[in-house]
């Protein structure tokens, strides 16, 4: 007799979709109204669009044939390409893709010194100061340390937006630099900053023990007489932004005031592109003195010096607060700090800056252009001094950010060094 199976024992059947239902894409859209669409799109996006099929090719461009791009277009275009060709980097200098050199910073890349077109290349501060001793041989050398090129942070924050295989890694920017020198620090020797480089050339080493360290674990104690200059650079990434620290740390004997002073206004460490140290001139060491030009708190040692003027003609330099610890020009926070230290019998000066670069996308961001920018189109006299109602944009919106490049670097946690908080 055959047994039959309950209903709730048959073996089940797949469950077939008899009809397909068609996919629902730009290309089902009616042309009208796709066409309305692309109106919004600028012109990098629509050939990109364009690329991904033939038939949209024709329908974008029925002649087959792409349109001449200006440049800030082409840019754009190349932008948004980059981000699927790993390898690949959008090079301002040529406005081409450039392959990626794996494991090679910016300086290694053959296009570093083909500007082209492209404005605010490098971040560098020049010095024009006078000096008041002979220039340590090992000087210019240790300022080449002190550059930033926009495409090295334009690859660092590639890496963080789109990867590590399009772009260099945050440890790139690191910067660690110093030497040690005697000076004569008793008597003025006044040069400008050319006349000094031209001497410089013919100065011999201050010898073989001494020599210019770029890994601070090589580096030795100080010698008892000898001065060390340092300088660090420290960078970090918070809110897809990109910040840099910098330390600028003189250490030397314990010197009559007067030596100090020299020494300082010598060296003239810089702040930013608009603002420098330099020794208070109330506290006579020199004849050739600026006091005019230089503004600090009441009884400081350390004077804060415009790096600029105004357009106008026998104008006094532009007003600002020392004690507001902040760049009325730029995004730049800074500490100073100088104190002789009576245990170790010497003198310690540290300057410490913070800087926000932004997202690092292109060079005409406003963040990198006031950084970088140049300052013979700036009105300073418009800038500094006057009501809010009165500034314009440019002064506003630094304004705003006044003092957030130190806060956001210093309350970051993905970088610890305990050789940062302290002098050398």
């Amino acid at each position: 007799m055959r047994k039959h199976r309950p209903p709730d024992q048959w073996p089940r059947q797949p469950f077939i979709i008899d009809r397909e239902y068609p996919s629902v894409g730009l290309q089902a859209l009616p042309t009208e109204i796709f066409l309305l669409i692309l109106r919004w799109l600028p012109v990098s996006a629509r050939i990109c669009l364009a690329l991904t099929c033939k038939s949209l090719m024709e329908t974008l461009f029925p002649e087959n044939i792409l349109p001449r791009l200006a440049e800030e277009d082409l840019i754009a275009l190349l932008s948004l390409l980059q981000k699927d060709i790993p390898g690949a980097y959008l090079c301002f200098c040529c406005q081409k893709l450039r392959q990626l050199i794996p494991g090679m910073d910016w300086a290694s890349h053959d296009h570093r010194w083909n500007i082209g077109l492209f404005q605010n290349p490098t971040w560098h501060i020049t010095s024009h100061t006078t000096w008041h001793i002979p220039a340590p041989y090992y000087f210019s050398s240790f300022k080449d340390h002190f550059y930033v090129d926009f495409m090295d942070a334009y690859l660092v924050m590639n890496s963080h937006f789109l990867g590590s295989s399009h772009g260099l890694p945050l440890e790139s920017l690191e910067r660690y630099v110093s030497f040690q020198d005697h000076f004569e620090l008793h008597n003025c020797q006044h040069s400008t900053a050319l006349q000094d480089e031209v001497n410089q050339r013919f100065r011999n080493p201050p010898g073989l023990e001494y020599r210019l360290y770029e890994r601070k674990e090589e580096e030795p104690p100080r010698k008892k007489t000898a001065w060390r200059v340092s300088f660090r650079m420290i960078p970090k990434i918070v809110d897809d932004k990109l910040y840099l620290a910098r330390f600028y740390t003189i250490v030397g004997p314990w010197v009559p005031w007067s030596c100090m002073a020299r020494l300082l206004s010598s060296f003239s460490p810089e702040i930013c592109c608009h603002l420098q140290c330099s020794a208070d001139s109330r506290l006579l060491f020199c004849d050739l003195h600026y006091g005019f030009m230089q503004q600090s708190n009441p009884g400081a040692y350390v004077s804060i010096a415009p790096r600029t003027r105004t357009r106008q003609r026998n104008s006094q330099p532009p007003k600002f607060d020392p004690e507001s610890g902040s760049c009325q020009l730029c995004s730049t926070d800074y500490d100073i700090i100088l104190h002789q230290n009576q245990g170790n019998k010497e003198w310690n000066f540290r300057l410490s800056t913070y800087h926000c670069l932004g997202s690092c996308r292109s060079p005409q961001e406003k963040f990198w252009e006031y950084l970088v920018g140049n300052l013979g189109e700036v009105f300073v006299s418009d800038l500094i001094g006057f009501e809010r109602a009165q500034t314009p944009v440019r002064s506003q919106f630094l304004e705003s950010h006044r003092g957030f490049a130190r806060q956001t670097w210093q309350e970051d946690n993905t970088y610890v060094d305990e050789v940062q908080c302290r002098f050398d």
